[in-house]
């Protein structure tokens, strides 16, 4: 893999329970898979995400509610995990 095409893909893994593996929450889905998107899942904790297009994506949990760490107060979800921003062609 050239590093242009290595430069427009990303892995993330999700916490897993210490037991079983299993992944606390499932993997982040793209507030627009036009810019971003997950390409591969390896496994239910680990996915690698492709850079699309130029633009601004977020990646959200697809959990009900999640924690502000900032405040200390759930919310309702959908909830950021990650805003990714692509710059180039």
């Amino acid at each position: 893999m050239d590093d242009a095409t290595s430069a427009r893909w990303f892995p993330i893994h999700v916490t897993t329970e210490e037991a079983s593996g299993a992944p606390v929450f499932p993997l982040p889905v793209s507030s627009d898979p036009s810019i971003v998107d997950l390409s591969l899942q390896t496994d239910a904790a680990t996915g690698s995400y492709t850079a699309k297009a130029p633009g601004t994506a977020r990646l959200m949990t697809t959990t009900p509610f999640c924690l502000d760490l900032a405040t200390g107060v759930e919310q309702g979800g959908p909830c950021p995990v990650l805003e990714v921003d692509v710059v180039g062609p």
